[in-house]
C-alpha cells in the first residue's frame, strides 16, 4: 500500500510543479504549501516503511522543495524564510520537550502527549502572534528584493539552525538530558534567538533608509514635474499678456474688415485668433487643483509628442486621500503610459485615456494607452524594461499597501491598461 501512495503523490507533485508558472498568483500560496505536505506524506511513508537509510536523510531538506520549486526569483530571500521557520519550529519543540519530561517520563506515552500538546500550544500562539502583531513587521521586510542583500541575510537563519541542531541533537536524543543542564542550553537558544532578532532589526533597517531614499526621488521628481508646470504657466502667461497687448490692433482690423464688408477676410482674421486662444488656453482638468496641475502638466507633454491625452475625472475639490500620495499614484501611472507610447513606431496611434471615479469610501483610477505589445512577464506579474528597475511600479504598490488598496494591469490588442484601487 506504501509505494502506490507514494507515486500518486509525487506524480501530482510534479504535476503541480510543472503547472505553476500558470496559475494566477492567488492560488500559488496554497499549491506551494499543498506540494509541501504531499512531500512530508512521502517522507513520514517512506520512513514507516522501514527502507534502510531513509532515516539519515535530512529532514530540513524537505521544505526547501517546494520552496525552489514555485519560487526562483530570489531564492537567498526563500533560503532566509524557510530556515528561520525551522529554527523556531526548533526552538519550540525544544521547549515543549523540556517541559514535558519535567512532568513525565522521557519517552513514555504521557510525555508524548505532553510534549504533542505543548508544541501545538507554541505553534499556534506563535502563529497567532505573528498575524497580529508581527504581520507589518513582515510585510516590510520582504518588500526589499536585493538578492546580494539577501544572500549575505540567509546566512544568519542557516547559521543559527545549524547551531540549534546540533545543541538539540546532542541534548534531547538518548539518552534524556539532565536537568542541571537546562540552563545552559536554554541559555544558549536565547543568545542565538536574540542574534537572530538583531539580524532582522538590521534588514528592517536598511528597508527603511532605501525607502526614505526612494521618498526623496519621488519627491525631487515631483518638484521637478511642479517646476516644468510653472515654467509652462509662466510661458501661458507671457504670451496672454503680448495677446492683451496686441488686442486693439486686432479690434482695429476687425472693425476696417466689417466696415469694408470683407466678410471672407474676416473669417479668417477670427479663424487665426480662435486658433491663438485654443494654443494658448490653460485646461481645466479637475476642481483639485493638485490634480488639474497634474493633468495638465501631461496634457502639455502629450501634445508635443504627438499623443492624443483623453481625461476623466469625478474627484471633488477637496482631497479624499493624501495629495502627494495620490501624485505619486497617479504621476507614475501617466509617466508608465508616456514612455509606452514613445516607444511606438511613427504613423502608430498614440494614445492615453484616464478616468477617475470616487465613491464615499473608494477612489478608482483607470488609465489606458497604446503599447507595442511587447511586455516581460515573471511569476504572474508583469516586469519592467526599464534600467532603473521599475521605481515607479513599487511606488504604487506601496501606496495600495497604505490604503489597504489594489493595484491590477490588462493587455488587450495592443493596449495597456491599469487600474488602481484605494480605500478611504
Amino acid at each position: 500500500m506504501v509505494y502506490p501512495v507514494i507515486i500518486i503523490a509525487a506524480i501530482f507533485s510534479l504535476a503541480m510543479a510543472v503547472f505553476f508558472s500558470s496559475l494566477t498568483a492567488r492560488y500559488k500560496t496554497a499549491v506551494s504549501l499543498l506540494i509541501y505536505v504531499i512531500t512530508c506524506i512521502i517522507y513520514m511513508f517512506l520512513a514507516f516503511s522501514g527502507i534502510p537509510g531513509i532515516s539519515k536523510f535530512p529532514m530540513f531538506v524537505i521544505p526547501l522543495i517546494p520552496t525552489f520549486i514555485c519560487f526562483k526569483d530570489n531564492p537567498f530571500q526563500k533560503i532566509f524564510v524557510v530556515f528561520t521557520l525551522i529554527t523556531v519550529a526548533l526552538v519550540l519543540s525544544a521547549v515543549s520537550s523540556i517541559l514535558a519530561q519535567l512532568l513525565f517520563p522521557w519517552n513514555s506515552g504521557e510525555y508524548m502527549l505532553a510534549y504533542t500538546v505543548f508544541f501545538a500550544f507554541f505553534c499556534a500562539a506563535s502563529i497567532v502572534l505573528t498575524l497580529v502583531f508581527l504581520r507589518r513587521i513582515f510585510s516590510k521586510l520582504f518588500s526589499y528584493t536585493g538578492r546580494r542583500v539577501w544572500a549575505l541575510y540567509s546566512l544568519a537563519p542557516l547559521t543559527s539552525f545549524f547551531l540549534l541542531r546540533e545543541a538539540i541533537f546532542g541534548y534531547f536524543q538518548i539518552p534524556p538530558p539532565y536537568i542541571q543542564d537546562i540552563p545552559s542550553f536554554l541559555l544558549m537558544v536565547v543568545l542565538i534567538l536574540l542574534s537572530l532578532s538583531l539580524v532582522f532589526l538590521a534588514i528592517i533597517t536598511t528597508h527603511d533608509r532605501t525607502s526614505v531614499s526612494f521618498a526623496l526621488k519621488q519627491a525631487e521628481e515631483a518638484l521637478s514635474s511642479s517646476r516644468d508646470y510653472y515654467q509652462m504657466l509662466n510661458k501661458t502667461y507671457e504670451e496672454l499678456r503680448i495677446m492683451r497687448h496686441d488686442y486693439k490692433y486686432q479690434l482695429h482690423a476687425l472693425s476696417g474688415l466689417l466696415a469694408e464688408k470683407k466678410y471672407a477676410e474676416l473669417e479668417t482674421l477670427l479663424a487665426g485668433m480662435e486658433r491663438i486662444l485654443d494654443d494658448t488656453a490653460i485646461p481645466d482638468f479637475s476642481p483639485n487643483p493638485v490634480i488639474g496641475a497634474l493633468a495638465s502638466w501631461y496634457a502639455g507633454r502629450c501634445r508635443k509628442d504627438g499623443i492624443d491625452f483623453r481625461f476623466r475625472s469625478m474627484l471633488p475639490e477637496t482631497p479624499l486621500i493624501d495629495n502627494y500620495d495620490f501624485c505619486v499614484v497617479f504621476g507614475n501611472l501617466l509617466e508608465n503610459a508616456l514612455d509606452a507610447c514613445l516607444l511606438l513606431a511613427p504613423g502608430i496611434p498614440r494614445y492615453i485615456d484616464t478616468d477617475i471615479r470616487c465613491t464615499e469610501t473608494q477612489v478608482f483610477i483607470k488609465v489606458k494607452n497604446s503599447f507595442d505589445g511587447y511586455i516581460i512577464e515573471h511569476n504572474g506579474e508583469l516586469q519592467t524594461r526599464k534600467t532603473s528597475g521599475g521605481l515607479g511600479i513599487r511606488s504604487i504598490k506601496a501606496a495600495c499597501g497604505r490604503y489597504f488598496g489594489d493595484y491590477t494591469t490588462e493587455t488587450a490588442d495592443k493596449e495597456f491598461t491599469a487600474y488602481v484601487l484605494l480605500n478611504i
